[in-house]
C-alpha cells in the first residue's frame, strides 16, 4: 500500500470513527460517561498502536518504491540527454 492508500484506510478505519466515537461521548449523561469514556480511551490506545503498525509497513515498503522511481527518472533523463 502506498502512502496515499494508507492515509485513506486510517482514516477511514480510524479517523473517521473515532470523530463518530467522540460526538456519541458528547451526547451522553452524566451516568454513562465514565464508562464509554474508559472502552474509547481503550479503543484509542489499540487505534494508535494499530496506526502505527501501518505507518512504519508503509514507510518500509515506500524506500523500495522510491529507489524504483528514482532509478527509473534517472534513467529517463539519461535516454534524453543521449537523444540529443
Amino acid at each position: 500500500m502506498d502512502v496515499t492508500g494508507t492515509y485513506v484506510f486510517i482514516s477511514d478505519r480510524y479517523i473517521q470513527p473515532a470523530i463518530n466515537k467522540m460526538e456519541k461521548l458528547s451526547l451522553l449523561k452524566d451516568e454513562e460517561w465514565t464508562e464509554e469514556s474508559e472502552q474509547f480511551a481503550v479503543w484509542c490506545n489499540q487505534a494508535v498502536e494499530e496506526i502505527q503498525t501501518k505507518a512504519d509497513d508503509a514507510a518500509t515498503k515506500m524506500g523500495p518504491n522510491m529507489e524504483e522511481r528514482v532509478n527509473h527518472l534517472h534513467e529517463s533523463a539519461l535516454a534524453a540527454v543521449c537523444a540529443h
